[in-house]
């Protein structure tokens, strides 16, 4: 049964009440609801039987379920998301983010109810936003942010479809305003130095500034991530020793246990000891400003936060050098994949691996020997007229064409020889010419024309088994009989 009230409130003592009615009722999903009314009773109290009757006709199946969703205006249906993402455990600072991004794309598309969502008048909106300066970045989060609030609309039963979910991202690659790269070791030694000796900002002492960019650095926790860690997050007694990154603040919304460097284990022991198990590692509001600390500490140890060719060294590019690090250490890129936690191998390769020039030098240097250079250098040029390499190979000064080819072919000599004495051999051996074949080679004359496929492995497997060798020419019968008893397989 729907009822309704007043709601009131306590000024200097006194209670006073709205003039407005509210509607307390139960929908068809036995999900109490409360909506505001009129001034007047009489109109609430037939709105408050309406709503009653229209969740009893959803009940019984006569009336659209959607039907009600669809009066409702969409900026409502944007606090009901927020209210849903904060009870999935969300951060505070992530649902307000969220949600901001689709209010924003709401209001200067001109939807009021669900009715009105137009996939075009989204991508116009998003390219008008990049006209003005926005980049294909900030672009696509905008578009993450509002696809996910018409899927959960679509998932709450508030609409049918989604006018959105064939919509894509943009390529970032064609429009990327901040190309990171990652610091030498030595350029991070002395990052290190100056945050030590560098003033608290916010909260921050300069050795925990120290400690947290080493962090950092060696184990690939964003900004976001770095505030969520507590002694609790870490487990510096087991085997290995890991540090543990809660769903709510992963990138990705799932737990994430990564291991820990053993160096980096000794010096976090004594540091985490002096604070307590629920108390952050690093309070304060730096991460607000984390890039701006971070130029404080890059100007102090004399390092640029832009390089010559336009590459920036922010806070995310601590991540940057932890997987540069990987790869100078020749880590697998599967594991290096692993340890970043990202989907795909490209992006770790791609993005976020960068190579220093010496790197390539370094890699140059254990290719083989160069091709074509001799001991004193290249080879010098020659004046003689160039030949081909099947000639070269059988030329010998003042020889005819038979001659080279002897010289090149010992056994087709070998041949020659035998060809012209005709000598009988005893029965115990076959007259099978053994004769090693290049097309390369002048065929002497009177021997039968070759045929296709004799440049190819072969063999001559007698009936009584023995096998001869490769390139076979027969130039006589074998004990005045035919061939018919030799057969030939192909290798």
């Amino acid at each position: 049964m729907a009822s309704i009230f007043k709601n009131s409130y306590t000024k200097n003592g006194k209670r006073y009440y709205h003039k407005k009615w509210y509607i307390e009722y139960r929908d068809a999903a036995g999900v109490v609801r409360r909506v505001a009314g009129f001034v007047d009773k009489r109109a609430t109290e037939q709105l408050a039987a309406k709503l009653e009757r229209d969740a009893e006709r959803q009940i019984a199946g006569l009336a659209d379920p959607m039907a009600e969703h669809a009066r409702k205006p969409l900026l409502q249906h944007a606090d009901d998301w927020e209210r849903f993402l904060n009870a999935k455990g969300n951060t505070k600072g992530y649902v307000s983010m969220k949600v901001a991004r689709v209010r924003e794309i709401l209001k200067a598309c001109k939807f009021k109810f669900i009715h009105q969502i137009s996939p075009g008048r989204v991508v116009e909106q998003l390219a008008e936003k990049r006209e003005g300066g926005v980049s294909a970045q900030t672009s696509n989060h905008h578009l993450d942010a509002v696809k996910a609030f018409t899927k959960w609309l679509v998932r709450e039963r508030r609409m049918r479809d989604d006018p959105l979910a064939h919509l894509q991202r943009m390529n970032v690659h064609a429009d990327q305003r901040r190309e990171r790269r990652a610091l030498s070791p030595e350029q991070f030694d002395s990052l290190l130095e100056a945050a030590r000796a560098g003033e608290p900002f916010r909260g921050v002492s300069g050795p925990d500034r120290a400690l947290l960019y080493l962090t950092a650095a060696n184990t690939g926790l964003r900004r976001r991530e770095m505030t969520s860690l507590t002694p609790r997050s870490f487990d510096l007694d087991s085997t290995p020793p890991t540090i543990t990154v809660e769903a709510s603040y992963s990138k990705h919304r799932r737990k994430d246990v990564l291991p820990l460097r053993t160096e980096l284990v000794g010096l976090l022991r004594p540091w985490l000891a002096d604070k307590g198990p629920k108390e952050p590692c690093w309070p304060g509001t730096w991460h607000e400003r984390a890039a701006r600390m971070l130029r404080k500490d890059l100007s102090a140890a004399g390092i640029d936060y832009e390089d010559d060719k336009g590459h920036v060294f922010d806070f995310h590019s601590l991540r940057h050098t932890f997987i540069s690090n990987l790869a100078r250490a020749g880590v697998h890129p599967s594991v290096a994949k692993e340890l970043a936690r990202h989907s795909t191998i490209e992006l770790t390769m791609d993005r976020y691996t960068h190579v220093a020039q010496e790197q390539m030098a370094k890699a140059l240097g254990e290719l083989p020997p160069l091709l074509g250079a001799t001991a004193d250098g290249p080879e010098a040029e020659s004046d003689e007229p160039a030949v081909d390499g099947e000639e070269r190979d059988g030329e010998r000064e003042g020889s005819t064409s038979r001659q080279r080819h002897s010289e090149s072919s010992p056994r087709t000599r070998m041949t020659l020889d035998r060809g012209r004495r005709r000598e009988r051999k005893s029965s115990e051996e076959t007259d099978v010419v053994i004769s090693s074949h290049s097309e390369s080679v002048v065929r002497p004359a009177g021997f039968e024309p070759t045929t296709p496929g004799l440049g190819n492995r072969c063999s001559i497997q007698l009936s009584y088994g023995r096998t001869m060798g490769s390139g076979c020419y027969l130039d006589r019968t074998w004990r005045g009989k035919s061939w018919g008893g030799v057969r030939g397989t192909g290798r």
